[in-house]
């Protein structure tokens, strides 16, 4: 493999994009999310991040793009923000104009474009991320699921960062359509196979997107999900 293979983005000899591959692989070594569809919201769970002492505690994984969009990110910190800075723009530019906003499945095809085109850039290194792209469509939820590769797809349930395969095996097993209840103990439990089945619920961030906006749990009703989860097993 030549310097060229390793460093930019040029197919190797393998027709493998070396610096996809890399970001990939720093996202499969990244914080863990989980995303799902209840009967009429979306579920998002992450699992929190460390905050530096006296610092002020935040929501870390799940952000606003536009009206009734939103992202569950993980991956390369640096790469997170200049992945949603990506996501403002370009929803902005495009909500301009077409002076209306985008619905989820148009916004996700104009950012996958965007990204192709960004990958294949010589010298243009790949952002290391994994995001679900979640929201409505005349009051339909809807998900998609995109990383640095540039390939996007629906689905109803999907897990990334550390252990995601494991994860993705147990929501395959488990998730099936639900009320908010149901879909929360799912995507906790869905979770707890990556970080532990000892996991506090402090460890956990839980929000409820549904057409009028987003809903945080708070840790004593994460406890209370996680107690039920601990029951039933």
């Amino acid at each position: 493999m030549n310097i060229n293979e390793q460093v930019y983005n040029v197919f190797n000899s393998d027709g493998k994009l070396c610096q996809v591959e890399y970001a990939l692989e720093k996202v499969y070594n990244s914080y863990q999310i989980v995303s799902l569809l209840s009967d009429s919201e979306i579920i998002a769970i992450s699992k929190k991040v460390p905050q530096q002492p006296l610092k002020e505690e935040s929501h870390t994984s799940i952000y606003k793009i536009g009206e009734n969009i939103y992202v569950n990110v993980t991956g390369n910190p640096p790469d997170i923000d200049y992945f949603i800075d990506k996501c403002k723009s370009i929803y902005s530019d495009k909500e301009y104009a077409f002076g209306c906003s985008l619905s989820p499945d148009i916004f996700v095809r104009y950012l996958a474009d965007k990204l192709q085109v960004m990958i294949q850039k010589t010298g243009t290194r790949a952002p290391a991320f994994a995001a679900l792209v979640m929201g409505f469509l005349n009051g339909k939820p809807m998900m998609y699921y995109i990383d640095n590769s540039a390939v996007e797809f629906p689905c109803f349930a999907m897990a990334a960062g550390e252990d995601h395969n494991k994860m993705t095996k147990h929501l395959e097993k488990h998730y099936k359509p639900t009320g908010r209840s149901s879909a929360v103990q799912i995507g906790i439990s869905t979770l707890l196979q990556s970080i532990g089945r000892d996991a506090e619920a402090t460890e956990i961030e839980v929000a409820v997107l549904s057409p009028t906006g987003i809903e945080y749990y708070s840790d004593e009703k994460i406890g209370e999900a996680i107690q039920i989860i601990q029951g039933n097993n």
